[in-house]
């Protein structure tokens, strides 16, 4: 399955870099944007975990007003992971996956087209 990530040239998200903007903080246990353990995600599945969404519209819907404030210092990573590496929160909003397990399909600017969009599309 296809993964969608906001992350630095580090790979590092925007929660955990250190430099993200104040109107993140807002984010923190809302009922729109619940943490993981809020959520009910299992984080402990796995030794190396990141964040995610299982597509980009949720990926837009989650940071929906804080793009602007996302485009100089972070992209959307693709990634591909199998099923079993990969926990859901109970919202459907977000997920965890194994990081150890990605395989890094695609990596874009914001506002830019993702190729591996075309090729689910043309999959279909």
């Amino acid at each position: 399955m296809l993964v969608f990530r906001v992350e630095n040239k580090n790979g590092r998200g925007p929660y955990r870099c250190g430099n993200y903007h104040e109107s993140l903080e807002k984010h923190n246990g809302c009922p729109n944007h619940p943490s993981g353990n809020c959520d009910g995600i299992d984080t402990s599945a796995f030794y190396n975990i990141r964040y995610g969404f299982p597509c980009r519209n949720s990926l837009t819907a989650w940071f929906f007003g804080h793009i602007k404030f996302l485009k100089p210092d972070f992209y959307i990573a693709v990634y591909e992971v199998s099923e079993e590496n990969v926990r859901y929160g109970s919202s459907r909003k977000q997920l965890v996956f194994n990081y150890d397990e990605a395989k890094l399909v695609e990596k874009k600017k914001f506002g830019s087209k993702l190729r591996v969009l075309k090729k689910v599309k043309e999959l279909v």
